[in-house]
């Protein structure tokens, strides 16, 4: 006898996970949460600032309502006021005066907190990076007088206007010594000197402006002229052509000098020719008829 196993109907096992469609699910973007306010200056703070450098603050994502904030830090010389854009809005306008900064110039450098309050309550903070003063960017630099150029040759013994332009010079500093073998001594050269009108231009940089003589026993040929700048941590040097005839004061002399003399001699006539007439009458009275 022949038993048959009747089993239950089963379906197919289903298709292999790899096999299986990828269901496609977009996910629906809602309001990012508010990071709170930040303080936003040059590079993001990425970029450091030198000793006694400016830079405008700006205060991001205030609070509505919001009036002021004060940054204070140790890297600068003081604290900056911050104050909303318009009614209602939630940064600050970096545009008014007050949201300048102004670096130490005795600050070491390094990294410094940048503090922002308001109200005597902190609201937020960034890392300012101080980096030291850079180098001078040294443009014009040279000698020149009235009807000549910054460059040309000069003749020994000519008055001379010593003149440097430095795009980048130290804050405080507004007095150079300029020295050369072809002056008559070391001349000081001065920020906004009375030269100054003469030299501008508009490449922006300061000048630092004097005057001197040049030797008159120079021979033709080209001299040294050296300025230190940045409390003497560089020096810059050029130099000065010198070609042609002395101006010697003998011309000075002729012109000048002459009539000088003569007014001089003329004078001492007048009054020896006085003084004698004075005498002659004191004798004459002196020795009249009895």
């Amino acid at each position: 006898m022949t038993v048959v196993a009747v089993l239950p109907w089963v379906d197919p096992a289903p298709a292999a996970a790899a096999d299986a469609v990828p269901v496609a699910r977009t996910a629906v973007a809602g309001p990012s949460p508010s990071s709170g306010p930040r303080l936003v200056f040059r590079g993001d703070g990425q970029q450091p600032v030198e000793q006694g450098d400016e830079f405008r603050i700006t205060v991001l994502d205030m609070p509505a309502g919001w009036d002021e904030v004060s940054v204070a830090s140790p890297a600068l010389v003081e604290p900056v006021r911050l104050v909303p854009r318009a009614e209602g809005a939630t940064d600050s306008d970096p545009d008014r005066y007050q949201a300048g900064a102004t670096v130490r110039m005795d600050v070491d450098p390094g990294t410094y907190s940048l503090v922002a309050t308001s109200h005597g309550r902190v609201v937020t903070s960034a890392e300012l990076k101080v980096s030291p003063y850079g180098p001078a960017r040294i443009g014009r630099f040279g000698v020149w007088q009235e009807e000549t150029v910054l460059g040309d040759p000069v003749r020994p013994g000519s008055r001379v206007n010593v003149l440097l332009g430095d795009a980048h010079p130290l804050p405080g500093e507004d007095v150079l010594v300029a020295k050369s073998p072809a002056f008559t001594r070391d001349v000081k050269i001065r920020r906004d000197g009375p030269e100054d009108p003469a030299c501008k231009c508009d490449d922006g940089s300061i000048l630092f402006t004097g005057h001197t003589t040049l030797r008159d026993d120079l021979p033709v040929g080209t001299y040294p002229l050296t300025v230190a700048s940045h409390d003497g941590r560089e020096t810059h040097t050029t130099r000065i052509t010198v070609a042609g005839e002395p101006v010697t004061p003998s011309r000075s002399w002729a012109l000048w000098g002459v009539p000088a003399v003569l007014a001089v001699l003329c004078g001492a006539g007048i009054a020896l020719r006085l003084r004698l007439r004075l005498r002659l009458r004191l004798r004459r009275k002196n020795t009249g008829p009895a």
